[in-house]
């Protein structure tokens, strides 16, 4: 199944808040199937080649969690070569390590890195795409979704997600409820 949703430019995002908060090759890119490892790859890059996208993941990581203030990219040496180790600000609070970070703060900037990079996936598929995240968090994250879908973006979000805060963030029209009844999948919407 994987394989048929990469052929068609989408990406299947399982985000893991260990590979996000892990240290990253300098080389390292997003994969179709991403689970969130070389963020801080991508964030590097987009600091030295587009200033703007990095600024509005940023931007927006402040509307998603209040407390955070910034970025900072560590470069890294390991003995499997040059890298990146990702840090985050709060308020009050300098350079965190991300493994220290919540859960839903780094799935939060996964998601946003995804969909603010130069070259996005047409449509991205998110499991249990509340993980980790207050129920405010998950209100703001849905309603830049949102915002960046309507906007002119041709990235398409799917998610799965249990939470009525998600549903309640979203205009009815884009629900869409699935069920399984005698081994048939069933969907309607909202």
């Amino acid at each position: 199944e994987a394989q048929r949703i990469t052929a068609r430019g989408a990406t299947l995002a399982r985000l893991s808040p260990d590979r996000i908060g892990s240290h990253s090759p300098v080389a390292g890119t997003l994969n179709r199937e991403f689970d969130g490892a070389n963020i801080a790859s991508q964030l590097a890059r987009l600091r030295l080649k587009n200033d703007s996208a990095f600024e509005r993941i940023q931007v927006d990581m402040r509307l998603v969690v209040p407390s955070f203030d910034s970025v900072v990219l560590e470069a890294v040496e390991e003995k499997e070569g040059s890298g990146y180790a990702l840090k985050l600000n709060f308020d009050g609070v300098s350079e965190i390590a991300a493994t220290d970070a919540s859960d839903g703060t780094l799935l939060a900037l996964a998601v946003l890195t995804l969909v603010h990079s130069p070259n996005p996936p047409g449509v991205v598929l998110f499991d249990d795409i509340e993980l980790g995240l207050h129920p405010t968090a998950q209100l703001t994250l849905m309603r830049l979704l949102e915002r960046i879908a309507t906007n002119g973006s041709k990235v398409q979000f799917v998610a799965t997600a249990h939470s009525p805060y998600i549903l309640s963030a979203i205009d009815p029209r884009y629900v869409y409820v699935t069920a399984i009844k005698d081994g048939i999948s069933h969907v309607k919407s909202l």
